[in-house]
């Protein structure tokens, strides 16, 4: 019983991604799982905006030193005239105050955001890459639960290709904190969630 109750809120709250997802995922995005394994990071037990959710890596900006690191999928393929596109569930928790927190990836991208309290942002590179944060859950303490999207331009990366992102907190002596959770549906054949959506769930 347990296990029906938590698929019929998955299903609910995944009805609910595809109607958001229309607003900030387009036909130009070749759709990657952004997270596939870890590397580095402290584990955290946290709800999320997926029900049953809750395995993730937390950083916080303390002393400029805590930081994270994690693999995508493989790119499964390319196309010259879209983007790259790596999602994944995230989380923010400002209460704590506004902190610094800093993208890097091993294909020289660099973003910086903070911990605002802005539900929804995206930061542009010169090199036409993005990183956006979609928020879809705000929950009783006022952190904020959503998908991050990173947008690489096609012509930039490989098909096979496996991407390497770090996020590293601030040096703000506050406990405001970034999460990666740890397991996601995978999107297959990159197509768009209104056409194509498949689950690879945590274990249940």
């Amino acid at each position: 019983m347990k296990r029906k109750l938590i698929l019929f809120f998955l299903l609910i709250n995944l009805s609910v991604f595809i109607i958001e997802a229309q607003s900030f995922i387009n036909s130009d995005d070749i759709l990657v799982n952004g997270y596939s394994k870890k590397i580095s990071g402290f584990d955290f037990n946290y709800h999320s905006c997926i029900p049953g959710l809750r395995e993730s890596i937390l950083i916080r900006a303390t002393g400029g030193k805590d930081f994270m690191e994690w693999e995508t999928d493989p790119v499964i393929s390319s196309n010259s005239n879209k983007n790259v596109t790596f999602i994944w569930v995230a989380a923010l928790g400002s209460s704590p105050g506004n902190a610094r927190m800093d993208l890097i990836t091993d294909k020289n991208h660099h973003f910086t955001f903070f911990t605002d309290g802005n539900p929804s942002w995206t930061l542009t590179a010169d090199d036409g890459s993005s990183l956006s944060f979609n928020s879809i859950m705000v929950d009783q303490y006022g952190d904020l639960h959503g998908y991050m999207i990173l947008r690489i331009p096609a012509v930039k990366i490989k098909k096979g290709d496996v991407v390497k992102i770090k996020v590293t907190g601030g040096n703000s002596n506050l406990t405001s904190w970034y999460m990666t959770y740890k397991e996601f549906f995978i999107l297959e054949k990159g197509l768009m969630p209104e056409y194509l959506l498949t689950i690879n769930l945590f274990q249940i």
